[in-house]
């Protein structure tokens, strides 16, 4: 249930090129990422890489990032291990990808065939929830998931809406949001849904849920 609506804060596009899983940042535009070391010399290393990545996350020792139509394995000095660009036997085109280590499992937002997968540790499939539409349990662009308070929220781009599925993925509720949401992440009792407007502003709107 949706408590209360924070007021926008607005910062232009060609600022918002970052995104920050602890002391990694992505930068899209640059295709590379850097490593913000939080050290007293405020150390920094940058990561040229062969295209833009999406999103990250980290596995052991190993580093997760999203490159669209496929996944790289790096370790973690960010030396290339292995590449995933078909998943079930089906080529994706991702946008997202989050991990859950109590269950063992990765959730990664399918774009192209608007679904989200569920894959072990290694990938290997498990299930699908999603197909193309407007209706319960359907997407148009999943573009971003998160977990919160027991609950998954999925960014459903061009329904402009975030959908709210329970922890066994069984479909809870949706909500509309204004223009489309295209990033969200949980931070204590906050979710931050970010969208893209029609006059190319990125807005952060701070939504606080019970």
């Amino acid at each position: 249930m949706l408590k209360s609506k924070i007021p926008e804060i607005k910062i232009s596009k060609e600022n918002f090129n970052e995104d920050l899983l602890g002391k990694i940042y992505l930068d899209n535009k640059n295709k590379s990422i850097f490593v913000a070391e939080l050290l007293k010399n405020g150390e920094k290393h940058v990561y040229d890489l062969d295209s833009m990545p999406y999103d990250i996350c980290s596995k052991n020792d190993q580093i997760i990032i999203s490159h669209s139509n496929c996944l790289k394995i790096y370790d973690k000095d960010l030396n290339f291990i292995k590449k995933v660009d078909r998943i079930n036997g089906e080529e994706f085109y991702l946008s997202a990808i989050l991990a859950n280590f109590d269950v063992k499992q990765f959730y990664i937002c399918d774009i192209l065939n608007h679904k989200i997968l569920m894959t072990d540790l290694d990938f290997n499939f498990i299930k699908s929830v999603g197909s193309q539409g407007s209706e319960n349990c359907q997407f148009d662009n999943p573009t971003d998931i998160c977990f919160f308070n027991s609950k998954f929220y999925i960014c459903d781009f061009f329904n402009q809406r975030i959908q709210v599925y329970s922890k066994d993925f069984d479909f809870v509720t949706s909500f509309k949001v204004e223009y489309y949401p295209w990033k969200i992440k949980s931070t204590n009792f906050t979710i931050c849904v970010v969208v893209d407007d029609p006059d190319g502003i990125i807005s952060i709107i701070q939504m606080i849920f019970i």
